[in-house]
């Protein structure tokens, strides 16, 4: 479940390399595009890229100046240059800003997806020999930052869900340990409280309905047992949802 950006000025040899890449059938949970240098930083600045395939030249820049800039933002990914021929000046530099694939064009599909795949297995190792749990230090702020507030509009869109900490964790590609301890950080809350306290938040609204059964609310905002969604409404509220649905009828 990784994301590629793709930065090539040209619109046409952008969408040529995407499409090829998805024929690949590699696995990307999403192929991002970019046309210049400060676009892919914004793009990998909002949301984690995994691996960067970078023309070498651009209008606005080159692509070596890109991955200068995402090491200085604190921003790593694995990354392919592309290069035409007259270009082998830039290999060299290239290496020492940790290019792991240097690949002329034209492109050929084979040494493409030939790069991709050695880069993925290096994800897939990093992954596994990643600690159980990861400083704060090893992430951006603004990476970290942005990474909860995915997590919070994806609550709100998917509380009915059957949704656990390790589950939200993934959706950021994030160690559940160290999103644990970031969510209560960010929110003050830890994670399993969040939910319960947004999906109390909602049944309140369909308490005002009377064609509702409790038990059918209980279902509509995620719970599967309705003596549990009774405890705990009142363990956020102080009420059951027959007392508030009373008081609110009475109001």
């Amino acid at each position: 479940m990784y994301r590629l950006l793709i930065v090539e000025d040209e619109d046409i040899i952008r969408a040529g390399i995407k499409k090829i890449i998805q024929e690949m059938d590699l696995g990307f949970v999403s192929i991002l595009e970019a046309s210049s240098g400060r676009q892919a930083l914004e793009i990998a600045g909002a949301q984690e890229v995994h691996v960067l395939v970078t023309d070498i030249r651009m209008g606005d820049g080159d692509g070596l100046e890109l991955l200068a800039d995402l090491a200085q933002a604190g921003i790593r990914c694995k990354t392919i240059i592309l290069s035409g021929y007259g270009q082998f000046s830039y290999a060299q530099q290239a290496i020492s800003l940790g290019v792991g694939e240097y690949l002329l064009k034209p492109i050929k599909k084979k040494n493409l997806y030939d790069a991709l795949t050695k880069l993925i297995a290096q994800l897939d190792s990093e992954r596994l020999l990643r600690p159980a749990r990861e400083t704060a230090e090893t992430r951006p702020s603004a990476y970290d930052n942005h990474s909860i507030a995915h997590i919070v509009e994806f609550l709100e869109r998917h509380y009915d869900q059957d949704i656990t900490l390790r589950s939200a964790a993934e959706q950021i590609f994030m160690n559940p340990s160290y999103f644990s301890s970031l969510f209560k950080k960010k929110t003050g809350v830890n994670f399993v409280r969040y939910l319960q306290k947004l999906r109390i938040e909602k049944s309140k609204m369909l308490l005002l309905d009377p064609k509702y059964k409790i038990y059918e609310i209980a279902t509509k905002i995620g719970f599967s047992d309705e003596k549990y969604f009774f405890k705990v409404f009142k363990s956020v509220t102080g009420i059951t949802p027959n007392e508030y649905r009373d008081n609110k009828e009475r109001a």
